[in-house]
């Protein structure tokens, strides 16, 4: 069926009209952010550009900058960055790209593929010792880098290896996803994986099984699957959309469909279908049939009045295609005259197409969109999601903080006060809450405690700190509330000096003080001071305590009199020098009976 630019507009607006009704109203509802995408090495400029004009509706990107090589000579296992070599001296750093995307609010998840040659990565990972040395490798990169997780794109299992080996390697990926999961969680790092389509395993077409969906359901944060390449040797739509939401059907009964993310293809493919005569040499060898071409989306803006062509929307797979031919004049090799007519096939998804699929977002509750690649669009490629990000507008929310006390001493407890609201101040009840506190050890917020707020939209908990802190509560994204995070409190923790000393001695006698520090620590000086001329003086060598954070001093020949002291303990890791309460000790003379206590 064809229609006129005109009934093609209104059926786009109807179109809008019904699927996305209505927009956020005001400034206490957010989007949500159902975008994200992939950010190639080969075009980050063109990205990050995309991402900046899509800021408020995109959650994450994956830069997709790494792959795991392997070496059988050595047999060591490496991640190579393919981004630094490529941009060279003048192109940012990978921090600065990342600082940018954390400035506006993104996370980066970057993807790792598989740089080995056939049937050696699933090898790797069937082994337990290479399996964690990779997982030791995947953290190291993340942890080290401070990026907000990995993104998994082990794609040479599916069209490098064998049929025959997708048995023995659905088994090791289990393991290794399983064995990394527990590494990235236990440093609050998320683990995501993209992977092309599965189907019901029960029945007759699977697609790749292998991946395993519903077994590695439980220990994945985020499935990014590849609704596109449906057709790649021969011209056909890239990802038909009965095809695509068939497999959605089944990604959402393997896992919670918070977790999937419907991956649309950001790019133009453009197949030969036909060489008619003798292509010129400087040609020849690049235009064959079924040879093909990925091109941005502007391409086809650029291109239609120059090549002819008229795009034409295909109902059965709502995706938009072409037909176009064009003519070369040159010479052969070996300097004869000739020519050829090259006849071209081509498949895209435009505004009208993505809007179609990013209705499947809503449809199945699904986490949302990501597009290969960020980037390629066309100006007004994204408005369909665009309006699905809006229909799903969340109530915004706003966590505030407070503390019974700022300063305690070790051991003694403090209470936390948290609320969260939305518009007009209204509370938002039975919402579980997250205490974190700031390490300095791993630079990142850990989660130390966990509140619910009551029915005015509040909490109290009582919660221990062993060393000065920062302290804050979030809540995180549900389908109706946005994720929040409160103020940053700053608490100081004063270390304790339990001190055991006599109030009287004899001249002659040496002086024994024992005692211990909180929290225990081995191999914390602790030095002895004295009052003497108007200033505190050091009594000794200072002393180490042992293993359970105790220690003695001793004073001997001290002068009869009275004896003002105190202890301190030196600095040490995030403690400044903590010092006692002054006391005194009573020199008596040889034959002064002990004093009545």
């Amino acid at each position: 069926m064809k229609f006129s630019r005109s009934v093609y507009t209104s059926l786009i607006v109807v179109l809008f009209a019904t699927l996305f009704p209505s927009a956020p109203a005001n400034a206490d509802e957010v989007a949500r952010k159902i975008l994200s995408g992939w950010m190639p090495y080969y075009s980050t400029a063109r990205s990050l550009a995309s991402i900046e004009t899509n800021t408020a509706y995109i959650q994450e990107v994956m830069p997709f900058w790494y792959t795991m090589k392997y070496n059988p000579t050595s047999k060591k296992m490496r991640i190579t960055d393919l981004y630094t070599p490529f941009v060279g001296s003048k192109g940012a750093k990978p921090s600065v790209v990342i600082d940018s995307l954390t400035a506006l609010g993104i996370k980066a998840i970057p993807t790792i593929t598989d740089g080995t040659e056939e049937n050696v990565l699933s090898g790797l990972m069937a082994d337990p010792k290479s399996r964690a040395e990779m997982v030791t490798l995947i953290t190291a990169l993340v942890v080290d880098n401070n990026f907000a997780g990995i993104d998994l794109d082990f794609e040479g299992f599916a069209f490098t290896d064998k049929s025959s080996t997708w048995k023995k390697t659905a088994v090791a990926w289990v393991a290794l996803v399983k064995d990394l999961s527990k590494s990235l969680r236990a440093k609050n790092k998320l683990l995501s994986v993209s992977t092309p389509y599965v189907w019901n395993p029960t029945e007759a077409r699977k697609g790749y099984y292998f991946y395993e969906w519903a077994k590695i359901g439980p220990y994945i944060d985020r499935l990014r699957f590849m609704g596109y390449d449906y057709s790649v040797a021969r011209p056909g739509p890239i990802g038909p959309l009965a095809w695509t939401e068939k497999t959605i059907q089944y990604a959402v009964t393997a896992m919670p469909s918070s977790k999937v993310y419907l991956g649309l293809p950001g790019y133009v493919r453009n197949w030969i279908t036909a060489v008619d005569g003798v292509c010129p040499a400087n040609v020849a060898k690049v235009y064959k049939v079924n040879a093909r071409t990925e091109h941005p989306m502007s391409w086809v803006r650029d291109n239609r009045g120059p090549l002819g062509f008229v795009p034409q929307y295909n109902e059965e797979h709502q995706e938009m295609t072409f037909n176009y031919q064009r003519q070369y004049n040159g010479q052969t090799a070996t300097g004869l005259a000739t020519s050829c007519t090259v006849k071209r096939t081509v498949w895209y998804q435009d505004q009208r197409a993505l809007t179609v699929r990013a209705a499947l977002v809503t449809k199945y509750k699904l986490a949302g969109i990501a597009m290969w690649t960020l980037g390629m669009e066309d100006e007004n490629a994204y408005d369909g999601i665009k309006q699905v990000a809006q229909s799903l507008a969340q109530s915004k929310v706003k966590a505030t903080l407070s503390v019974d006390q700022s300063a305690i001493n070790y051991g003694e407890n403090l209470t936390l006060t948290g609320t969260l609201t939305i518009k007009e101040n209204q509370p938002v009840k039975q919402e579980p809450v997250e205490i974190q506190r700031y390490s300095q050890a791993s630079n990142t917020w850990e989660t130390i405690a966990s509140a619910t707020t009551d029915e005015n939209g509040t909490f109290s908990k009582e919660i221990y700190l062993g060393q000065n802190s920062k302290v804050r509560i979030v809540s995180k994204e549900s389908e109706f509330l946005t994720d929040s995070q409160s103020n940053e409190i700053d608490i100081s923790v004063s270390r304790l000096l339990l001190l055991s000393a006599p109030t009287s001695v004899r001249q002659g006698e040496s002086i024994t003080i024992t005692g211990s520090i909180r929290p225990r620590v081995e191999a914390n000086l602790i030095r002895l001071e004295t009052f003497s001329s108007g200033k505190w003086v050091a009594l000794g060598a200072p002393v180490p305590t042992d293993s359970r954070g105790e220690f003695t001093l001793v004073v001997k020949n001290a002068k009869r009199g009275v004896l003002t002291l105190r202890v301190s303990a030196a600095a040490q890791d995030l403690y400044p020098v903590t010092t006692s309460p002054q006391f005194s000790i009573l020199i008596r003379g040889p034959f002064t009976p002990e004093l009545v206590k």
